[in-house]
């Protein structure tokens, strides 16, 4: 009779090792996907805040000067336009549609100054609120490359 119990110890040794396996492979497939988003997702998470600061950079220096020559011609607007078109592309995310609506808004007003010479919106409070808007998701994004994510 020892053979049956050599027997039934071999075959729940064989489930034993049947399992730690599959728990070392589970844990071993989560720490890599993890070691993953820490690398790659975070590193691209920063490329993309250092073109996005850059651009957004861009526009507010841009504003500012419109705002000070309080004109704006065709060929400031084209290229103001296409500045912002590129931000407005840059975002994806659903926390930055107050940053979207803003740059619409920019876009309508330089719109209206091409076409009448005068503006209906207030620039200094437009510029105020995109540098803001701009400031919290540069930081909502920093703060997923701080966590790994």
């Amino acid at each position: 009779m020892p053979w049956i119990i050599a027997l039934v110890i071999g075959c729940l040794t064989v489930i034993t090792n049947i399992f730690v396996s599959y728990n070392a492979r589970k844990t071993s497939l989560e720490i890599n996907k993890r070691d993953f988003n820490k690398t790659v997702l975070s590193g691209n998470r920063q490329v993309w805040i250092t073109e996005f600061r850059s651009l957004m950079s861009e526009i507010i220096s841009k504003l500012s000067y419109y705002i000070s020559k309080d004109n704006l011609s065709e060929e400031e607007y084209i290229a103001l336009n296409l500045l912002l078109t590129k931000a407005e592309l840059m975002i994806s995310n659903g926390t930055t549609t107050t940053l979207i609506d803003t740059i619409s808004k920019i876009q309508d007003t330089c719109s209206e100054v091409l076409r009448s010479n005068e503006a209906t919106y207030d620039w200094t409070m437009l510029l105020k609120q995109i540098k803001s808007e701009t400031i919290l998701a540069i930081q909502n994004e920093w703060e997923l490359v701080k966590k790994g994510e």
